[in-house]
């Protein structure tokens, strides 16, 4: 029994090494790791005539929290359209940062508008190009926060029967 026991234990320590080394990352953080999400550099904007599909490459060295193109007296980043995910990014981090919407909780709202690209709002990869909704209304917003509030209990690669229930109230 104990034999057996220490195999399990090692066989899942396995796959957890495989898991992590894989790229994989979440969409909610640990509590220590709620205020801490690192920048990743923004995709390019698609509101520029110039800007295609197919160039958006993030340049993992560029300072996302500088933005030379803002010079109309705004304190903080522009706002950006499209964001490529980055090894260690998860919708938490990302909703939270200026350049999106500045608002960790409205991670939902990156989801449902995302949904036919992610399957499990707790898994995205890297290299992934997340389109950011800027048409959102302030009730699809305020869905969203009380989702991510009261979202609980998550598993990775199974989508939880709240999120189901968010999208749907969130497509009506």
């Amino acid at each position: 029994m104990n034999n057996s026991f220490s195999a399990v234990r090692i066989l899942l320590a396995v796959f957890a090494i495989v898991f992590v080394v894989s790229g994989c990352t979440t969409a909610k953080p640990t509590e220590a790791e709620a205020g801490t999400a690192t920048a990743a550099a923004p995709a390019p904007s698609s509101d520029t005539s110039s800007a295609s599909d197919s160039d958006t490459s993030a340049e993992s060295t560029a300072d996302s929290g500088s933005d030379s193109s803002a010079s109309s007296g705004s304190t903080g980043p522009a706002p950006i359209s499209r964001y490529i995910v980055q090894s260690g990014d998860h919708l938490w981090g990302i909703s939270g940062q200026e350049q999106v919407y500045g608002d960790s909780y409205q991670w939902p709202v990156l989801y449902k508008r995302n949904r036919d690209d992610i399957y499990d709002p707790d898994l995205i990869y890297p290299g992934q190009v997340l389109h950011i909704d800027r048409e959102a209304s302030e009730q699809q917003i305020q869905l969203a926060i009380d989702h991510a509030k009261s979202r609980g209990a998550w598993a990775l690669g199974v989508i939880e029967k709240s999120d189901i229930e968010y999208l749907n109230k969130a497509l009506e």
